[in-house]
C-alpha cells in the first residue's frame, strides 16, 4: 500500500521502467499525487480563469 506521507521515489524502483527514467517517474508521480491533494477543494470553474491577465492555475 502506498503511503501518501512520504516522497514517491523512497517507495523504490517502479515495474517497467528504466533505470535511467526512474527519477522522471517518480517526479511526474509526485505531482499528481500532490496536484490531487492541493486542487481537491479548487472551485473547477476557476482552474482555468485567467485572473487580472494573468496564466491560469491549470496552465502551470
Amino acid at each position: 500500500m502506498e503511503n501518501e506521507e512520504y516522497e514517491f521515489w523512497l517507495s523504490g524502483p517502479i515495474d517497467g521502467v528504466p533505470d535511467l527514467l526512474q527519477p522522471a517517474a517518480h517526479a511526474l508521480l509526485q505531482s499528481e499525487r500532490e496536484l490531487k491533494k492541493y486542487t481537491a477543494d479548487f472551485p473547477k470553474e476557476l482552474f482555468w480563469a485567467k485572473t487580472a491577465g494573468r496564466a491560469s492555475v491549470g496552465f502551470h
